[in-house]
């Protein structure tokens, strides 16, 4: 077995019982591996991609599993750092590998802190925790400081806030709260059925918790619509009740859509729904 390095000829020599002589020669040609170039390491946060390029051979193979699984360019999405493994073929068939590792850095913990209920016109502080250096609030509205790990929140409508924190690698990372501002006259709400037959018990449909003076009379509507489209009933203060009639006719039982806009404390709300006419 011959193992050579270089190209070599090599020649061989026989003599037969007459002590006749022959030869004969050929040349192993020796080809070089692929010189493989491949794109350097890097290093990523949890999450993300890296894309791996290498050159210098005809056609390339990937370990582990990379999309796609072949050629000189690929995309990687580790869960933790890793070595990935190329393999180049060039036209002679030779075959030479590369190896270069992708560094996975976690990332930063977060948490908004629970979700919380007020009364418009109150505040309340944040308490939010992070295992990041730099801290971001999105929306900053009624906030006394957006880069604040806990910041005071004074709301005058319902607002999601998200923490956007970062740690000293660069890897970021969210966390959301709800602050719900409820309006002075407490909550506010349409019920999901009445029935007008005159047993004194949920005969008429009507808001409940408007108390007097909170609501702005100048900005109530409450609107109820048949499963038409048809509104058969139209009220503009808190006071008025639906009695299940349209036009003086008492309607067949069936579920209805209702709409309540009002104002209260320069706030505007809509809200919307169904309701089980019921006899």
């Amino acid at each position: 077995m011959a193992n050579p390095t270089i190209n070599t000829t090599y020649t061989v020599t026989g003599t037969d019982g007459n002590g006749c002589m022959g030869q004969l020669s050929f040349t192993v040609t020796v080809n070089s591996l692929p010189s493989l170039s491949v794109s350097p390491g890097i290093t990523i946060c949890s999450g993300q991609t890296a894309n791996l390029s290498v050159g210098g051979a005809v056609s390339y193979t990937w370990s582990p599993a990379t999309t796609p699984a072949t050629g000189n360019l690929v995309t990687v999405s580790p869960e933790n750092t890793t070595p990935y493994i190329v393999t180049g073929i060039d036209t002679n068939g030779c075959k030479n590998s590369d190896t270069l590792t992708i560094k996975v850095n976690p990332l930063p913990a977060v948490n908004a802190g629970d979700n919380v209920t007020i009364v418009s016109g109150q505040s309340v502080k944040l308490n939010a925790s992070s295992g990041g250096t730099s801290y971001l609030w999105n929306p900053s509205y009624k906030l006394n400081c957006d880069t604040c790990l806990s910041p005071s929140a004074s709301p005058v409508v319902t607002t999601s806030y998200t923490l956007i924190t970062t740690d000293a690698n660069g890897c970021m990372a969210a966390s959301a709260i709800t602050i719900t501002v409820d309006s002075l006259c407490g909550h506010i709400y349409v019920p999901t059925a009445f029935s007008p037959n005159a047993d004194s018990r949920n005969d008429v449909l009507k808001v409940y918790g408007a108390a007097v003076g909170c609501i702005d009379p100048n900005g109530y509507t409450f609107q109820v619509y048949d499963r038409w489209g048809n509104q058969v009933f139209e009220a503009f203060n808190p006071q008025q009740t639906w009695d299940g009639k349209y036009k003086g006719t008492e309607l067949d039982n069936g579920v209805f859509v209702y709409k309540l806009a009002y104002s209260s404390n320069e706030t505007s709300y809509v809200l919307t729904g169904n309701v089980s006419l019921i006899k």
